[in-house]
């Protein structure tokens, strides 16, 4: 964990200092170590910053202030941003991944995905699919059945 710290805050790699750091971390480690075939990240709906003490106070924020907390919808929308295109960027260093893999971000509680792939990617930009027609589509794109 002290390396994971000393890397996000001394790396210079624009990474975010709270909300989902971490797993935006790992994947790129992810694709830079261990050069999956699939990977899969997850990250959660962050809460909302509460005023005077959320980013001073290292402890128990429900018990730091009397203010409920709430979810941040729109915040963690952001972070799907930030992330896809971070990861998106990231994975375009090694040769393996470039017009090689396709990205599909989803976030829970979003009504829709995002999605980066190459043109033989068996999906349409603007369709309207259910999940498991994007899982077909993904098995038939790997050759996977």
């Amino acid at each position: 964990m002290s390396e994971f710290v000393r890397a996000t805050l001394l790396a210079g790699n624009d990474a975010l200092l709270v909300n989902n750091t971490f797993v935006e971390w790992a994947t790129v480690q992810a694709i830079r170590r261990a050069k999956p075939s699939l990977l899969v990240a997850s990250f959660g709906i962050r809460n909302k910053v509460k005023p005077f003490s959320s980013l001073l106070i290292v402890e128990d924020q429900d018990k730091a202030t009397a203010i409920p907390t709430q979810a941040d919808m729109l915040g963690s929308y952001v972070d799907l941003e930030i992330f896809y295109q971070y990861v998106f960027q990231e994975a375009g260093k090694y040769a393996e991944y470039r017009k090689n893999t396709a990205y599909l971000f989803l976030a829970e509680g979003m009504d829709e995905m995002h999605l980066i792939a190459p043109p033989d990617f068996p999906l349409s930009a603007g369709e309207r699919l259910s999940l498991t027609a994007i899982y077909r589509a993904a098995r038939e794109w790997l050759r996977l059945g």
